[in-house]
């Protein structure tokens, strides 16, 4: 699980406590950002995002397709990164943790 706790009989579950490891969370978008602009990233591995020489928010990689590399951001994020990606401005890096 994305996260753990002790769970008692009757207790309500929210997404946070089905999520796995690679899971995008609730509300977050998923951009394609070309894989030439973006290290070697496996599913959920924490990214900064940046456009125009500024950090615009922390993602983590949500998988690869062909010659794109899948960047999931949070909702306050995703209208800066979307018109950033159609002028081909962004770039990808892996945050160690």
């Amino acid at each position: 699980l994305f996260r753990s706790r002790e769970v008692a009989a009757g207790a309500v579950l929210v997404q946070a406590d089905i999520m796995g490891p690679n899971s995008t969370p609730a509300g977050w978008a998923v951009f394609a950002v070309r894989a030439q602009d973006a290290p070697h990233l496996s599913a959920a591995v924490a990214v900064g995002v940046y456009a125009d020489g500024q950090h615009l928010c922390d993602g983590r990689a949500a998988g690869t397709s062909g010659e794109h590399v899948e960047i999931a951001v949070p909702p306050d994020c995703a209208p800066q990164l979307s018109d950033r990606l159609a002028n081909g401005r962004v770039v990808v890096s892996r945050v160690s943790g």
